[in-house]
């Protein structure tokens, strides 16, 4: 995972989540296996209490890619065996939606080997941070001319 060497990819590119592990151990077992590939990849984070404690619902250490290898590196990861979240069976060449140890329902986990989380790929939220910066910015205009207004008419001023 050396990020210094002749490997694709320039410090000016944007860089990008592949996605986070509960572990940092898992964090590097997922960046190997992508760096394994020659992508350039970098873990970053640290465990949280909240990962500690929570196990599961608070993934805090992040493996990250250029945005133009997200795609490669995310296909490298999908195809690594998976476990099932409640029983840890080895999933490796099911076709099923449930585990054939315990049952539990497999669709729409994006949980690979019940250590590490897949992030949505680059761009994909930027629609509601366009909606939400621009509803803000509304918002702010309308206190602002509220406030102006009332100045002019003097509704602050002492009699």
């Amino acid at each position: 995972m050396d990020t210094d060497s002749d490997q694709r990819g320039s410090d000016s590119e944007r860089v990008t989540r592949l996605g986070t592990s509960l572990t940092e151990q898992g964090a590097h077992i997922i960046a190997s296996v992508v760096d394994g590939a020659g992508i350039r990849v970098r873990v970053a984070g640290a465990p949280t209490l909240g990962s500690r404690v929570f196990a599961g619902s608070q993934y805090s250490i992040e493996v990250l890619v250029f945005e133009r290898d997200y795609a490669e590196a995310r296909a490298l990861v999908e195809a690594l065996p998976g476990q099932c979240m409640r029983c840890n069976h080895d999933l490796t060449g099911l076709s099923t939606k449930n585990c054939p140890e315990c049952g539990a329902d497999l669709s729409g986990n994006s949980t690979i080997g019940g250590f590490f989380k897949l992030a949505p790929p680059p761009g994909s939220g930027r629609l509601i941070q366009l909606l939400g910066a621009a509803l803000g910015a509304i918002i702010l205009i309308a206190i602002a001319a509220l406030l102006i207004g009332a100045v002019i008419t003097g509704a602050f001023s002492t009699p």
